[in-house]
């Protein structure tokens, strides 16, 4: 979870700089590493044991414990950030990944 945390420090500091798109972009590698320590409880290791098809299982993971709503509609934020620059979608992205950050899996 430590990444994951620096990955939302690293979004908030670019929030605070005006950086939204690179803040949209960290917040979906913090849900990444959430993914992955939470599925580490589970014995999963993406990164070590399935490096050729790491987001494969991955995905299998996500939709297994429920979070693949969670991510598409991360993605479909980050989208809009991105394409649109609908920068006002990164606070969206910030509250899920927090309320993420907060449950157990």
């Amino acid at each position: 979870m430590l990444l994951a945390k620096y990955m939302l420090d690293v979004a908030m500091d670019g929030i605070k700089n005006g950086k939204y798109v690179a803040s949209a972009y960290a917040l979906l590698v913090a849900f990444e590493e959430i993914v992955d320590a939470y599925s580490a409880n589970d014995g999963k290791h993406f990164h070590e044991e399935y490096l050729a098809d790491a987001w494969k299982y991955r995905l299998e993971w996500i939709k297994a414990h429920g979070l693949f709503e969670t991510w598409e509609h991360l993605v479909y934020l980050c989208n809009r950030v991105v394409a649109e620059g609908r920068y006002e979608y990164v606070e969206d992205m910030l509250r899920l990944i927090n309320d993420l950050m907060d449950i157990k899996r």
